[in-house]
């Protein structure tokens, strides 16, 4: 695609390309975290990720293919981080930050209304695994959400942002257009927080014990508005503590989100 960028919107819908060049740069993460890695497990989510829908937008209610792109893609993410990343077991992901074992379950709300009920969800899920007897008596959960397909909305669904003209395509309200890449991550980072503020209610909820921490997640394709039509994908993380974590597990997700934060990818 990156040898084609001109020629593949003649061949099909700029919106098209733009979930196209999403989802490849995705899958491309993905591999290169990933391309030793020749277990079972992995295979089985991959199998299930290609009988997806062709495009995010014609997914419907079934969206479990995209699910596991973004558990697959959270977990690329954390090896990119140069963390010890396992799949499956009691919960989507583990890992390990200053020797304290980290389960992890993914989310991917369809809608504004839902992303409240996702934490509730991945709450009660990590709630369950850290009670396993297996599991380690320090380890503590973390809830990935993807808010990629709600940012730009309303807690009633609606629009929150004008779209963008580029040329004669009027770019759509969940894409970001920009001058440069360091406007990119201004823009990105304004969203996120807005949103955050939006929702700060669905962050009051009583979480487990020991289900310190959230990472929310916006993956978000950009064009260069200079006129070269250049288009990436990029992601902001933000990640912080859930009530009621004890003083010590707070420390210890700003602590992770302070060590990570040279390595963000927008």
């Amino acid at each position: 695609m990156e040898n084609r960028q001109r020629s593949i919107p003649e061949e099909i819908s700029p919106a098209e390309y733009v979930e196209t060049r999403f989802e490849a740069n995705a899958l491309i993460n993905v591999w290169k975290q990933f391309r030793s890695d020749t277990s079972r497990l992995l295979a089985e989510k991959l199998a299930i990720i290609v009988r997806g829908a062709q495009l995010t937008s014609s997914e419907g209610k079934k969206t479990e293919p995209r699910d596991i792109l973004f558990e697959l893609e959270t977990a690329a993410l954390l090896k990119d981080w140069l963390l010890p990343v396992q799949l499956g077991h009691s919960a989507d992901l583990r890992f390990e930050f200053n020797g304290v074992p980290v389960l992890c379950e993914c989310k991917r709300p369809q809608t504004p209304k839902a992303f409240a009920k996702n934490l509730k969800i991945a709450n009660s899920q990590l709630r369950d695994a850290l009670a396993e007897p297996h599991c380690p008596a320090n380890a503590i959960g973390l809830i990935a959400i993807d808010i990629s397909r709600v940012v730009h909305l309303d807690l009633q669904g609606l629009e929150r942002y004008q779209p963008t003209k580029y040329g004669n395509f009027e770019l759509p309200s969940n894409m970001v257009g920009v001058l440069n890449q360091v406007q990119f991550g201004q823009v990105v980072e304004e969203r996120v927080l807005s949103f955050l503020d939006l929702h700060r209610e669905a962050f009051l909820h009583q979480f487990s014990l020991r289900v310190g921490g959230y990472m929310v997640c916006y993956n978000i394709p950009a064009v260069d508005l200079n006129g070269t039509g250049r288009t990436w994908v990029l992601g902001y993380q933000n990640i912080g503590g859930l009530k009621p974590s004890t003083s010590g597990e707070s420390q210890f997700f700003r602590d992770f989100h302070t060590a990570m934060l040279p390595r963000f990818r927008y």
